[in-house]
């Protein structure tokens, strides 16, 4: 179940980096045709792309993590293999937590930007939950893995309302260039 949930979690987050990337370069042309060209915007553009490509890495090591993750489960034993698997597991979900929080700083970055080359302030998306990775591995082997679980589903629940905030604002602001 649990590595199902988290193969889910990473196909939206590659579909939600690829539209938000889209949504970048459209803006940022948007913005090139009717105010000008800013140098700073076609900087951190760039940079998010980058960032973008970099993402594309994480989602396939984490689906080799993964692979190797269910392949412990299904042929472990002892308590080592098990409690190699939970901290593969919370390895894993810390690591998209990392590059959620990274995306969530350039989401910032650019809305702020919007904002002050509009001078009206856009809003930003809603960022999802933050945590500390080595007390969710140490929490993680004391319960035996049932608080990945948890967490799991609080973290997919939190990216959830980042995805439904992040089309809001995304709508609102393409209205706002095109006026």
């Amino acid at each position: 179940f649990a590595s199902v949930t988290l193969i889910t979690l990473i196909d939206a987050l590659n579909h939600h980096m690829e539209r938000t990337a889209l949504f970048y370069q459209v803006s940022r042309d948007i913005i090139k045709n009717f105010i000008g060209n800013d140098k700073a915007l076609e900087d951190l553009v760039e940079e998010i792309l980058t960032f973008h490509k970099k993402i594309g890495l994480l989602i396939i090591l984490a689906y080799f993590s993964l692979v190797f993750l269910w392949g412990l489960l299904n042929v472990a034993v002892s308590i080592l293999f098990l409690l190699t698997a939970q901290v593969l597991f919370a390895h894993t979900v810390a690591n998209i937590s990392v590059y959620v929080r990274e995306h969530e700083i350039y989401d910032y970055r650019f809305f702020i930007k919007i904002s002050n080359l509009l001078n009206e302030n856009i809003g930003e998306p809603y960022a999802p939950l933050q945590f500390n990775a080595k007390k969710l591995v140490i929490v993680n082997i004391i319960t035996l893995g049932f608080f990945s679980l948890y967490w799991l589903m609080k973290l997919i629940e939190h990216i959830n309302l980042h995805f439904l905030s992040h089309k809001d604002i995304e709508a609102r602001t393409l209205i706002k260039l095109l006026k």
